[in-house]
């Protein structure tokens, strides 16, 4: 019978089921950090495992009616989390799905022999209308958000707005993110080459790390991206400079050419 076993000391052992279970573990509670990050949630996770290590130090302490109550408190607050934190649940969920989606399709490709050559990449004529819109709103200051969805759920974590279902163009997207409109505040988000909504909210950023000089929409911007596996384009009102965020990280004042390049990679 094979040695199932990497180390054993006595009656200790460490084998390979051991080693598995410590990596899914390590790697759930990392896609965790990586949703909740920068949120309040991570405190109040730190203020549940407090009470759990209080309530095993008040049983080792023989202090049972403390116990009892600490262990009572921990079993409501379990239920009052999974209401609290619902929205968050069901955007991990999501994220999980997406992530196996995204590794089963690029082993299908590996196998297929179908390596993505990104300099072979369609260039569809909205990827021009958005190209020419964003240097021209760079141009006159005027503030813009652009959240592409690729294949992420948007009711899971954008709320508001104002349905359109319209094909992109210049002249649309600066109309709607020109100062005097009632649609101008928000974010657009798109799928396929199509806007889906106009003026949404997202979640905005608490990472601390973000530059000062950011604004509202760059914050919001980074806090989507921490969230879900979307990419945003940014136009400052301030400075009319340029960013793209991805993952939650900003990228600032992109070139031209480094636009048309994240345009035929993200918008398709």
């Amino acid at each position: 019978m094979p040695n199932l076993y990497l180390i054993k000391v006595g009656f200790l052992t460490f084998g390979w089921l051991d080693f598995l279970d410590i990596l899914v573990v390590g790697w759930l509670l990392y896609q965790l950090y990586q949703l909740l990050k920068g949120s309040f949630a991570v405190k109040i996770f730190v203020g549940i495992g407090l009470l759990l290590l209080a309530s095993q130090l008040f049983k080792l302490l023989g202090m049972t009616l403390l116990a009892e109550i600490f262990r009572r408190i921990i079993e409501a607050g379990f239920v009052g989390v999974v209401v609290i934190f619902q929205p968050e649940i069901r955007r991990f969920l999501l994220l999980l799905g997406n992530s196996t989606m995204k590794q089963r399709r690029a082993m299908i490709d590996r196998v297929l022999g179908r390596a993505s050559d990104e300099s072979n990449l369609p260039v569809y004529p909205q990827v021009k209308e958005t190209k020419r819109a964003l240097l021209r709103m760079s141009k006159t200051r005027t503030g813009a958000l652009i959240v592409c969805l690729g294949d992420v759920e948007e009711n899971a974590f954008i709320t508001g707005g104002t349905a359109l279902d319209s094909t992109i163009t210049e002249g649309l997207l600066l109309s709607i993110f020109q100062k005097g409109s009632p649609l101008h505040d928000g974010a657009i988000t798109i799928r396929h080459r199509r806007i889906l909504r106009a003026s949404t909210i997202l979640p905005v950023s608490e990472n601390a790390a973000l530059p000062k000089s950011v604004g509202l929409r760059h914050r919001a911007a980074v806090g989507i991206t921490e969230k879900t596996e979307v990419v945003c384009f940014i136009v400052s009102e301030e400075n009319g400079y340029i960013s793209f965020a991805k993952e939650g990280v900003l990228e600032r004042r992109i070139s031209e050419e480094r636009l048309e390049e994240l345009l035929r990679e993200y918008l398709r």
